[in-house]
């Protein structure tokens, strides 16, 4: 019932309650991004469905790194917490390995006039989801061990699915913050991450 609760909107007949009536439920995103340019979302959109080369501008958040073109091939679209993002080879690195760009940080995008590299192989999109052993924080008692592996899928052996799209933010959220050294919280939860497959 509560993954249908999650997937809002739902009507009254998937779950017999009447929201906000019978049930309130609230829901806030940790912040809601402000457009992106139409006509690069039409242009992404375009080079992805017709597979051809893109040139983006593009800011990564490497320290003091300014906006540049950077030369891909679309594979997909990806949405994460919010944050849509544009799955492609990268092809100024070499094997051109596929990476996430962040829509909202694209300036402009066009289509490419350049030629499809040599060796380039193209990959089907999908976002792979590898497993991980998460080693919890030594701190939690036996009832914390139980909530954290439940909350964080755990299953009998310690280990979870987690998808690459979702790898940061995992880490993000449950082995690094500003809690850390928070004496009165038994924090990070995981203290180590090991890639199984």
């Amino acid at each position: 019932m509560l993954e249908l609760l999650e997937q809002t909107p739902f009507s009254f007949a998937q779950t017999g309650l009447k929201v906000p009536d019978e049930l309130r439920i609230a829901g806030f995103k940790i912040r809601q991004a402000n457009p992106f340019d139409p006509q690069v979302a039409g242009t992404l959109l375009h080079a992805t469905i017709r597979g051809v080369q893109l040139d983006l501008m593009y800011v990564g958040l490497r320290y003091g790194e300014a906006a540049r073109w950077r030369s891909v091939m679309p594979l997909s679209f990806d949405t994460f917490q919010g944050q849509w993002r544009l799955r492609a080879h990268d092809l100024e690195s070499a094997d051109f390995p596929v990476k996430s760009f962040v829509v909202s940080r694209m300036l402009d995008a066009q289509v490419s006039m350049n030629k499809k590299p040599k060796g380039l192989r193209l990959e089907s999109g999908e976002i792979p989801v590898r497993r991980y052993r998460a080693k919890l924080n030594p701190r939690m008692t036996a009832d914390q061990r139980l909530v954290i592996g439940r909350e964080l899928g755990l299953n009998a052996k310690g280990e979870a699915l987690i998808s690459d799209s979702a790898f940061f933010h995992f880490k993000k959220t449950y082995m690094k913050s500003h809690l850390e050294g928070e004496e009165s919280l038994v924090w990070p939860l995981v203290v180590e991450l090991e890639r199984m497959t």
